[in-house]
Parts: structure tokens; sequence; C-alpha cells
């Protein structure tokens, strides 16, 4: 579209390709590794990727700037472009296998974003960026995508397989002494296994794994002497045995607690029907019983509360 508006059209031969996420176009890829499209060969043989890069060099055809920006410079441009998709690659890999449910996974998705980290390596592998002794933003592009790759998928091995991106890498905090500073430490991080294997847990999940541990789960559950005893979708039981801590100057339990045990019931059952965002929030109501002891007094029955979900019915 860029072209067409700054009158370069004219001047381009346009290639119909077709590319998948899951297969790899040679006739792409032997120019992209990332295997993505628009690519932009130059007249002087040079692949040009990804849109962004494309963009400022047409531009550049057109603007009269002076100085004329170098062919070295369009080629860290793409190199930086390509970090980038490496990045992305291993991002879309992440999501694949820690958020999608794992009877929906996809594994030639998987294999293809693999590929394409594989493929933009090896050519990082031989570029001069990695050689280069000043600090430039085509080596801090690569050292992010290294480390991004160390964090996400520490069983890659790309090690082995890559000795001058490993060699670029070890050495990345000494030729960089502000990298330390900036970059996160990965090493402080929960286990990979965990985090790339194991399903997030549903709010009901949690919620019933309480109530079959008769456990409270929090700061304010356990002050209140508040457990869970039983968990569903839309509905939670607790219970609750005042002390000493809960009495009122009269030497009673404060009112204060069963109104705050009801308010953890009504919470508790509305948790159970949301996500992690909370976005079902907003279209869900909440109901709650409570059965008190006549004589509140500590040492005495314990509460016992109930919880349960309704759709809004009209005003609040």
């Amino acid at each position: 579209m860029l072209a067409f508006e700054l009158g370069l059209h004219k001047q381009l031969e346009l290639t119909s390709v077709a590319v998948l996420p899951t297969s790899e176009n040679t006739e792409v890829t032997a120019h992209n590794p990332l295997g993505k499209i628009p690519v932009l060969l130059t007249d002087e043989g040079e692949a040009l990727y990804d849109s962004r890069v494309i963009c400022a060099y047409l531009q550049q055809l057109v603007s009269g700037s002076s100085p004329v920006a170098s062919s070295a410079h369009w080629q860290q441009q793409t190199l930086i472009a390509m970090a980038d998709g490496v990045m992305e690659a291993t991002l879309s890999i992440r999501y694949e296998q820690a958020i999608r449910p794992a009877d929906k996974q996809w594994p030639a998705w998987t294999e293809g974003q693999l590929g394409k980290i594989k493929r933009a390596l090896a050519v990082l592998e031989s570029c001069n960026a990695l050689s280069q002794p000043e600090v430039t933003a085509t080596q801090v592009g690569i050292g992010c995508a290294l480390g991004y790759l160390d964090f996400r998928l520490p069983d890659l091995g790309w090690r082995s397989q890559f000795p001058a991106l490993a060699a670029f890498y070890a050495d990345f905090p000494n030729a960089h002494p502000c990298s330390p500073h900036s970059r996160p430490d990965f090493a402080n991080y929960p286990p990979q296994d965990n985090a790339m294997t194991t399903p997030i847990p549903s709010a009901l999940q949690i919620m019933q794994d309480l109530a079959a541990r008769r456990a409270s789960g929090s700061s304010i559950g356990e002050t209140m002497g508040l457990i869970a005893t039983a968990a569903e979708h839309g509905r939670v039981e607790l219970q609750a045995t005042p002390d000493q801590r809960h009495l009122n100057p009269a030497g009673a339990v404060h009112g204060g607690f069963a109104a705050t045990c009801l308010d953890g019931a009504a919470a508790l059952a509305l948790f159970t029907t949301l996500r992690w965002t909370g976005r079902k929030l907003l279209d869900r109501g909440s109901e709650c019983e409570i059965r008190t002891p006549a004589d509140s007094r500590p040492g005495l029955q314990e509460l016992r509360l109930a919880g349960r979900t309704h759709p809004l019915a009209g005003d609040l």
C-alpha cells in the first residue's frame, strides 16, 4: 500500500506466494527464515523484512534525505526484525503449551514455530553483528531473543547447534555492562516444567482443593478461623468457630465476625464461577445464607455459612 502511495509500485515486481504456519515454503524461507511475508528484494539482492523495515526503506527512496542509509543499515534492521521474530515464535509456543487446553493443542503448530526459530538462529549464527565491538541495537535484539529462548524453552538445546551464538551470549554481560541491570534474572523464575506443562487451575478447582483439605487458603481466613468445607460451581460452604480474638468489649462475639464470614462466603461462591481475569464479575450477583447459634459466645457451636450465585435479574 505504501509503495502505491509513494508512486513506487511500477518499480516493483510482485510475486504471489502462499505461507502457512505449519509448513515451510522454501521459496520464502530462502529469503526470510521466519517464513513470513512481505519480503522485499532490493536491486542489490538484499532481502528486507518485516513490514516496518520495508516501509522505512521505501520512504527513504523518495524522501531525498541525506545521507542515504547504507546497505549495512538495512541489513542490521532486518536482523533486528529477525530477532523479534524469534521471540514472537517462542511466545506463540508458550501460549500453545501453557494456555491452550491439552486436548486442543496442535503439535504441527508448535513444530512450525520451532522451525522458524531454528532457521533464524542459523542465519544469526553467521551474522557480522556478533563480532562488532560497539554496542548495537542488533546485538541487544539478539541477546534478548536468546535470553527469552532460555526462559521459555530451556530444553531446546540451541547452544550445541549454534556455538557462535552460544559464545556471544556467554560474553554478553561482559561486553555490555548494562545488561545485568536491565535483563530479568530468569534463574529466579518458577521452574519451567510446571509453567509449560501444568494446566492453570480454575477458581473452582482451587476452592475444591481447599475444601478437601479443610483449609482457609488465606491470611484473613486464618485470622477468622474460617475454613472451606464444600465447593461446587456457584456455591461454597464455610465453617468458622469464634474465639477470644473475636470478642467485643461486652465479651460477646463481635457482630462484624459473622458479617466478615458472610462476605467471604459470597465472594468465594462468586470466585468459583470466574476465570482468572474476573471478566464474568459483571454478569453475576450473589446470595448468601447464614445460620448462627442463639448464644454467640466463644467456645460454643461453630458458625456455618453458605454462599451461592444467581444471575442478576434487574436493578442492584
